[in-house]
């Protein structure tokens, strides 16, 4: 039995290639804290802002300021602000373009389901540039406990990918093959084996997958060898 490698594409929005209009005060000047907070609503998805330091800025039409955003992690970035009428609205465009990670952890969640990875969570580091060659580890967890790390890349296309790099298994084809061993084994060709249904990381060195094997009515605990899952091995 063989797995195939989980791979999904997802073509991301981010907040660096969008304008975001909001009116922050209607007078002369727009003060630091509100351009600050005007930051940080536009990129709450992006990761975890530490600060964002903001000079005030001239509520007349052109008139525009760079905020230095720092984060928890990864490096800081910059943001112009720019006035676009004389009554504070105004615009903020990233030096450059973020991924946004929340959008990211709920696209990939719903893309993996419908290929049986049933993921509750999954973390990817912050602040990451959506620009070709950049490339960052996810980690996901199964309502389970179990986890699952991936490898997540940008191409030149800016269509993220994201690979499992963890080891999975799909636990009903599993059944199939166990079935066809416990029947062989067993001499008998009713068996049927029940190894569970989704897919799920392999278990780690030495530990093994638990099958229930159906023999005339009777239920036997199958313990499943996955370390190569090629050649899988069974034991009562």
């Amino acid at each position: 039995m063989k797995a195939g490698a989980l791979t999904t594409v997802l073509v991301l929005s981010t907040v660096g290639a969008c304008k975001f209009q909001c009116s922050v005060g209607k007078r002369t000047g727009i003060d630091e804290a509100k351009l600050a907070d005007f930051v940080r609503s536009n990129l709450a998805g992006v990761g975890d802002i530490a600060s964002v330091v903001c000079p005030a800025l001239e509520a007349s039409k052109g008139a525009h300021v760079t905020c230095t955003i720092a984060f928890a992690q990864g490096p800081t970035r910059q943001a112009t602000l720019t006035a676009t009428s004389d009554q504070g609205d105004v615009t903020m465009a990233l030096a450059v373009d973020l991924i946004d990670r929340a959008k990211l952890s709920e696209r990939f969640i719903k893309m993996f389901g419908e290929q049986g990875l049933a993921l509750v969570s999954l973390d990817c580091p912050a602040n990451q540039a959506n620009v070709a060659g950049t490339s960052f580890a996810c980690q996901g967890k199964l309502s389970s406990g179990e986890t699952v790390q991936f490898a997540a890349s940008v191409p030149p296309s800016l269509q993220l990918d994201l690979e499992a790099t963890t080891p999975l298994f799909d636990a009903g084809k599993l059944s199939s093959v166990a079935t066809a061993w416990a029947r062989a084994n067993a001499a008998d060709t009713t068996a049927a084996a029940d190894c569970g249904t989704g897919t799920h990381p392999v278990p780690s060195a030495g530990a093994t997958w638990p099958c229930k094997v159906t023999i005339d009515g009777s239920v036997r605990e199958l313990r499943v060898g996955l370390a190569d899952l090629s050649a899988p091995t069974f034991a009562w």
